[in-house]
């Protein structure tokens, strides 16, 4: 890839976490919170501040993940948790500011990419990596590149219709809210064994979906709720070997991420995979 010092940018459902990338290793990491109330104005001062701690003359591009789609000319248009910045022309509005090149795109497409260059499906061409935290969606890569679609949806598997609601609403955070009252740090501390039994079949559903879309050779898991994976992984399995054929379940490899910050590496080479807009 050569030696490149990137900035690579998550915007999350309640923080911005960013860093300057340098082969393979973020050398500097701020992180800055976001508020439910803040308005678009407060999230794009607080998006400026984290790139002027990071910004130098060496940076030769700045490449962002955020949770919703993005039009090839880096227009927000569907954006669920900070919906405020839906129609902001977050490329050109970054570009104008800091003069150099800017890359935008899904944050599971960002994930998948950190996981490909610098995670555990180095090895693989055909990868998905799936976010199973606040929403959920997949980063999807194909023979070693990126696959965005149109206006970077192709992963977005969220909002399939899954029982009598989305896939979203039974394999994300959400399923343990509405199914069990259950939020943020109760579910780890709970480890409700029936709540996660379930959401482990979930899960499972989820990627049989993944794999007869894409038969990839692996797929990583990642997000919030994905560290609890040791939780449901017996059930996941278990639903998975009942529903494939014995060679394709002992092919497919199915990993947590070992790193918390692939969505900043990967965000960091979009620049690799994503043309500059002329």
């Amino acid at each position: 890839m050569g030696i490149m010092t990137l900035i690579g940018i998550d915007i999350g459902a309640s923080s911005i976490k960013a860093g300057i990338v340098k082969k393979g290793c973020i050398r500097k990491y701020v992180k800055i919170n976001i508020l439910s109330k803040d308005s678009k104005k407060q999230l794009i001062n607080k998006l400026f501040q984290i790139i002027d701690k990071l910004i130098n003359k060496d940076i030769e591009s700045i490449g962002i993940g955020v949770p919703g789609l993005i039009t090839k000319k880096g227009k927000i248009i569907k954006l669920k948790n900070l919906s405020c910045l839906n129609n902001v022309e977050l490329k050109n509005l970054l570009k104008k500011k800091y003069k150099i090149p800017i890359f935008i795109d899904n944050d599971a497409n960002c994930f998948a990419l950190g996981e490909k260059y610098f995670g555990k499906a180095k090895k693989y061409k055909n990868i998905v990596g799936v976010i199973i935290g606040s929403g959920a969606g997949a980063g999807v890569i194909i023979n070693n590149k990126l696959y965005s679609g149109t206006d970077s949806g192709a992963g977005q598997i969220g909002e399939i219709k899954f029982k009598n609601r989305t896939l979203e609403d039974y394999c994300s955070d959400k399923y343990f809210l509405w199914k069990y009252n259950l939020n943020g740090l109760q579910v780890f501390n709970n480890k409700n064994k029936k709540a996660f039994d379930n959401f482990g079949e979930n899960i499972a559903e989820e990627l049989l979906i993944i794999i007869k879309m894409f038969s990839p050779e692996i797929i990583v898991l990642g997000g919030g709720v994905a560290k609890a994976f040791s939780l449901f992984k017996k059930t996941m399995n278990k639903k998975l070997k009942q529903n494939m054929n014995s060679k394709q379940y002992k092919q497919i490899k199915i990993v947590k991420t070992a790193n918390k910050n692939s969505g900043i590496l990967g965000a960091a080479v979009l620049s690799k995979e994503i043309e500059v807009e002329k």
